[in-house]
């Protein structure tokens, strides 16, 4: 599965920017504006959560937890999730540093930007299962609820996952493969999904061998199918032609390519399983 952008993370925010009267590309959510233009909120506290996901919020927490009780909607978050090259430096569809960014993106003496990486950072380390995990939850449940609770009736509180994570079950050395006599320079990652330069001339023996070796676990995109896919959004989707890649492997299972003889975090995003892509958006007002 792809992101389906107009319903997806940088929309959702999009309503938010609009609203307190800051830029935005993407079209911002109705259903939000909507809920915004009702309730009529004078401030924000957004909360962005790296590696929280709706499938780990409905392993780890139950019902009655605060973020599962208020939950607005499940959305998707972008491909691929914190990808750090948009906005500025690339003319995607998708605008992550005016979406998410750094608070200084949020300036609006109205609004109060946080973001979370203590759960990333668990998960990266155990994975996405384990009383570790849910101890890890369960600490983020409470942590919200007290700001929340701490808010006055003119306020909101938005809570929006990054981006989920698989656990990876398998790596396979890439490095062995004839393939990588076909590259020129090393492989980019983008989380569990991979960019490569090839060659000059050998683009089209890399795709063929490429596609019969790897099938079973990644998609394999030219430049040109990227645009087309509209992976990274409504934009230009320049990202591969930009950071000067002839291809990406988007990664559709949980196996993982490994370049180098350390492997990565026991639990990464970045591809296209439903764990990455659905994330929790969350809303709470006291009145």
């Amino acid at each position: 599965m792809f992101v389906y952008y107009d319903e997806c993370l940088t929309a959702y925010l999009a309503a938010l920017r609009k609203y307190w009267g800051l830029s935005y590309n993407e079209r911002p959510d109705n259903l939000v504006s909507a809920y915004l233009d009702k309730l009529k909120p004078q401030k924000l506290l957004l909360i962005a959560v790296a590696g929280l996901s709706c499938a780990g919020l409905e392993k780890n927490l139950d019902e009655t937890s605060f973020l599962r009780k208020h939950l607005f909607k499940k959305i998707t978050t972008i491909f691929p999730p914190c990808l750090p090259y948009t906005a500025d430096a690339v003319k995607s569809g998708n605008d992550l540093s005016i979406s998410m960014g750094s608070a200084n993106l949020w300036q609006n003496t109205n609004i109060r930007f946080i973001r979370d990486t203590a759960l990333f950072a668990q998960i990266g380390i155990k994975g996405n299962n384990g009383p570790d995990i849910v101890k890890a939850y369960q600490e983020l449940d409470a942590k919200i609820m007290m700001m929340a609770q701490k808010l006055d009736e003119q306020s909101l509180l938005a809570v929006v996952g990054e981006n989920g994570t698989v656990d990876v079950e398998g790596y396979i050395d890439f490095a062995s493969s004839p393939l990588a006599d076909l590259l020129d320079g090393e492989p980019m990652m983008l989380g569990r999904s991979v960019m490569f330069k090839t060659k000059k001339g050998q683009e089209a023996d890399f795709a063929k061998k490429f596609k019969a070796e790897f099938a079973d676990d990644f998609i394999l995109l030219s430049r040109e199918e990227t645009v087309v896919s509209k992976l990274f959004g409504k934009g230009e989707n320049a990202l591969l032609e930009i950071l000067d890649k002839d291809f990406l492997a988007v990664s559709k299972s949980p196996m993982q390519l490994l370049f180098n003889p350390q492997k990565p975090a026991k639990a990464l995003g970045g591809g296209i399983l439903e764990e990455e892509l659905y994330v929790p958006f969350v809303l709470y007002a006291s009145r």
